[in-house]
């Protein structure tokens, strides 16, 4: 189970059989669990109907199904027994999108995605460059940057970048490139090639190992990477993964002696919705000077939320000296970085906006970042360190102890990082 306790799985699809909702026949046919032999509990759950009618709205399926996991699966009660809850979406459909649902927007459900915490892979009908050996795709910079991964006949892969945009080289059925790629473009899921997977099961079974083996890895790799993502997940510099879902200001990382002395600390601040929370701002003290940004929820709100030394919008050029760049891809994402190499050669602090969500990633080893600890951890020795810097905590035992543990103490903080004072601090059970 590659390090996980429980693997749960769900099913969705369409058909007229069964536990259909509506005149669109998406079913939800329950949820089960995964044995370590890769068999499930429950073989209904993946009992898909082949008698579906042509009008499938794969974002009415994607919606419906993450509303319809329960509470509790097979006894086990997910909130109350995982510390750790990964969540990733699988979509398997060999058309393109059927709007039965006109309320759905593209942007509108991949939001939803995020929000919830998911991380979606398509497994769709396409082609790329017209090769089936091309199974899947990695999409960035707004599908200007691409990695495709062509299978090796052997039941490995190679992989090559392509820059321009996926539409040059990525066909589909109908309007599956605008319904489905560009759900997944600048984020860690990927698009899988729907007919790669077909033609390795009839034809070329070397072709279906490639395919599966990749998947597996791309999946395991995508749940971990150090970094804290917008809905709190923390990959420690051990690549250890956990959540720590709370409303409180928490220490990110941070070093008194970093840059000759300067110092950094980084705080993230996080709120509560529902059951879940994510991290609504980040605050970066290098020296004498403080960086604080922040996301917004309002799609049309194209003004970057920051402020510098407290001033709202001020300018922004550099923190203590580092250049600090801005990007734009979207009026509801913004990047902005850090760039570290006048002191670190290619070290960075990279923090990306998508709407109210923000994510914080540390580019670098030891020479910048060996001596930080904090919800990362220690970079040098990789250990979960307490407060008194000889304690371990380990995570095993319980994240909601270690985040606890790095909360900001509001009294004994000499310099408050973030503009406002902070909530009363909360966690989630």
């Amino acid at each position: 189970f590659y390090d996980y306790n429980y693997v749960f799985v769900c099913g969705n699809g369409f058909g007229k059989k069964g536990n259909r909702r509506d005149s669109t026949l998406y079913r939800f046919m329950g949820c089960t669990k995964a044995n370590t032999n890769g068999t499930l509990q429950e073989t209904s759950v993946a009992a898909w109907d082949s008698s579906a009618e042509k009008q499938e709205d794969g974002w009415l399926a994607m919606k419906q199904a993450m509303e319809n996991v329960p509470a509790e699966i097979e006894g086990t009660n997910l909130l109350a027994t995982c510390q750790q809850l990964d969540r990733t979406l699988i979509l398997f459909t060999d058309s393109d999108r059927d709007d039965k649902e006109k309320s759905l927007t593209r942007e509108g459900i991949k939001s939803l995605i995020l929000q919830n915490g998911y991380i979606l892979d398509a497994i769709v009908e396409t082609a790329i460059e017209k090769d089936p050996d091309n199974f899947a795709l990695k999409v960035s910079g707004g599908g200007e940057q691409n990695t495709i991964f062509t299978a090796d006949g052997n039941g490995g892969w190679t992989s090559n970048t392509r820059n321009e945009h996926f539409t040059k080289f990525v066909d589909g059925k109908k309007d599956t490139p605008e319904d489905y790629i560009a759900l997944v473009i600048d984020t860690r899921g990927m698009v899988w090639n729907a007919k790669s997977l077909g033609h390795g099961i009839e034809k070329d079974p070397n072709l279906l190992d490639s395919f599966a083996n990749h998947f597996i890895q791309h999946k395991v790799d995508e749940l971990s990477r150090s970094q804290a993502t917008g809905d709190p997940h923390m990959t420690t510099w051990k690549n250890e993964h956990f959540e720590y879902h709370g409303q409180c200001d928490l220490v990110m990382l941070k070093d008194p002696n970093f840059a000759d002395g300067l110092g950094l600390d980084v705080h993230i601040r996080t709120k509560i919705v529902r059951y879940w929370s994510y991290i609504k701002s980040v605050a970066i003290r290098i020296g004498n000077d403080i960086l604080e940004i922040e996301g917004s929820a309002d799609v049309d709100d194209s003004q970057a939320h920051y402020w510098v030394n407290y001033e709202y919008q001020g300018e922004l050029e550099s923190v203590a000296g580092f250049p600090v760049t801005q990007k734009l891809p979207s009026v509801y994402k913004r990047s902005y970085t850090m760039n570290l190499s006048s002191k670190y050669h290619d070290n960075q602090i990279k923090i990306d906006i998508f709407k109210e969500f923000v994510s914080v990633e540390f580019v670098g080893g030891e020479a910048a970042f060996g001596k930080t600890v904090g919800l990362l951890g220690e970079q040098r020795t990789s250990e979960t360190l307490a407060r008194d810097h000889g304690a371990t905590v380990l995570l095993d035992d319980s994240s909601t102890e270690f985040g606890d543990e790095w909360q900001v103490p509001l009294p004994s903080e000499p310099i408050p990082l973030f503009h406002e004072a902070s909530y009363n601090s909360t966690h989630s059970a």
